[in-house]
């Protein structure tokens, strides 16, 4: 069984986690605020939807924590890096059960993506139920 990566790891290389966290911050932000002002509307719209954005952080945390405990480590090979501000697409393409498959991971733009480049060989992890379910395995430092 591999290591699977902390929740610090996850938050900070996973573009879904990070932008569920930062909007979350913002909208308990915009909830405090509703709570001070005379605004009755801010009040439940920030916290509804920073409660519906944990929910999606929950569930991001234990599909990413699920791949590393139950995913099958598969040798990938990069057809495309594409950047685009904060973010980085990583679009991959590898064998399964006879399979060819093609399918992209869209992650935080960071060091260790910046130096990914088209057509390298890269591991990733997949979930055997949903073989479009990848991480690149690469971009986690799990020593």
């Amino acid at each position: 069984m591999r290591n699977s990566p902390s929740i610090k790891q996850i938050i900070f290389y996973d573009y879904i986690t990070m932008n569920s966290v930062i909007s979350g911050v913002f909208f308990i932000g915009f909830g405090v605020y509703g709570y001070y002002s005379d605004n009755e509307l801010y009040l439940p719209l920030g916290f509804s939807v920073a409660a519906l954005l944990l929910l999606i952080i929950i569930w991001r945390l234990l599909v990413v924590r699920n791949l590393f405990k139950n995913g099958v480590e598969v040798n990938a090979t990069i057809s495309r890096v594409s950047f685009y501000r904060s973010r980085c697409r990583v679009g991959l393409e590898y064998s399964y059960d006879s399979n060819d498959i093609e399918t992209a991971w869209i992650t935080l733009s960071n060091q260790k993506t910046r130096n990914l480049r088209n057509m390298a060989k890269v591991k990733i992890l997949i979930n055997p139920n949903k073989v479009k379910q990848v991480i690149v395995l690469d971009v986690f430092n799990l020593d």
